[in-house]
């Protein structure tokens, strides 16, 4: 069959077994030039995209709420209300009699930061949590879903021509 345009080009076409679903369509004076691409091929590329985009959509998705949770967690008394009752507290300062001076969320490690001040008011020193648990959470969420994107975003394996 001629291609429109009076180019004087024709499409051929190669079936291949019809076990193996698999049809190619190029032009017959390119046959030598291009590789052509197969269906089953095509299909495997759009299926390692799907995946990457999957696993980085899902981790994503449970990150932002693992991040909401920990946001939660730390402001649930408010933060000097939190700090006071449930600390962390500062250790080697003797008594702490005031309340905490400041306090903020820590994205390093995950949770609340609270500084307090000595009792004489010479020091001021400030104390994170110890719990690395929802840190480590939410890198290895993070990681899940950078890995996602490099899995889509990478070229599917070629197959060896040689069997």
């Amino acid at each position: 069959m001629e291609l429109p345009g009076g180019t004087g080009r024709r499409w051929t076409s190669a079936i291949t077994m019809p076990t193996s679903r698999m049809t190619t369509f190029r032009l017959a004076d390119d046959a030598a030039a291009s590789p052509t691409r197969s269906t089953g091929e095509m299909n495997g590329t759009y299926a390692r995209r799907l995946l990457g985009l999957t696993i980085f959509v899902l981790a994503g998705v449970v990150w932002v709420l693992s991040a909401s949770v920990a946001i939660v967690a730390a402001n649930h008394d408010g933060l000097h209300t939190g700090c006071w009752r449930s600390g962390p507290w500062p250790t080697g300062m003797g008594s702490v009699e005031s309340a905490p001076v400041g306090a903020r969320f820590s994205w390093w490690p995950v949770g609340r930061e609270c500084e307090w001040r000595s009792a004489d008011g010479t020091r001021s020193v400030i104390v994170q949590g110890d719990s690395w648990v929802a840190t480590s959470v939410l890198v290895g969420l993070g990681a899940l879903s950078a890995s996602g994107v490099v899995i889509a975003l990478l070229p599917a394996r070629k197959e060896r021509a040689a069997r």
